[in-house]
């Protein structure tokens, strides 16, 4: 084998596992067909280490919730000192609050937030388990903590799947956002 290139993006997925059931989600009705897990930040370094000096850009996500990586700061953090931008999609149902500054800490650049709803009950149509008012919160405590240590990472997107259930909440969202 000749190698004429390394990857200058790579997309890891820190866990495979979520705490939604969402219906459309292999992960979320458990259909992957692969063995539950997390992630080591052993294993992470590892794939740094090796691929690191070409990497410009790492989704830590695929199939699973981030957050749900009790290493996951430590991850980000590892990728961010070798100058790797980084980019992270949660529901963020699982993020708790009290890591909002952590997180700004860590690093992240881009934090997507999956949030198909202005409501409630437009969120849990789809995202099933999901709690909007707690997602809400930690927008809320991130833009805080961004605000408290004067950053502007982690930039935050909302993610709003239009869907026939959530399609009149289209206004009201751009307005919240």
């Amino acid at each position: 084998s000749k190698i004429v290139g390394y990857p200058t993006r790579l997309v890891i997925d820190p866990i495979n596992l979520c705490n939604l059931k969402c219906p459309l989600c292999p992960t979320g009705q458990g259909k992957t067909g692969q063995p539950k897990g997390r992630m080591k930040l052993s294993d992470f370094k590892k794939i740094i280490d090796e691929l690191g000096d070409y990497l410009y850009e790492i989704d830590l996500f695929n199939w699973g919730e981030p957050f749900l990586n009790n290493k996951i700061y430590e991850i980000i953090n590892y990728a961010h000192q070798k100058r790797i931008q980084v980019n992270i999609s949660s529901n963020l149902s699982s993020f708790d609050k009290k890591n909002a500054k952590k997180l700004v800490e860590s690093g992240l650049d881009n934090l997507i937030v999956s949030l198909d709803g202005a409501s409630q009950e437009s969120l849990t149509k789809y995202r099933c388990g999901g709690d909007f008012e707690k997602i809400i919160s930690n927008i809320n405590e991130i833009g805080k903590a961004k605000k408290d240590l004067k950053r502007k990472n982690p930039k935050i997107s909302w993610q709003f799947l239009i869907m026939k259930h959530n399609e009149h909440e289209i206004g009201k969202a751009k307005k919240m956002a």
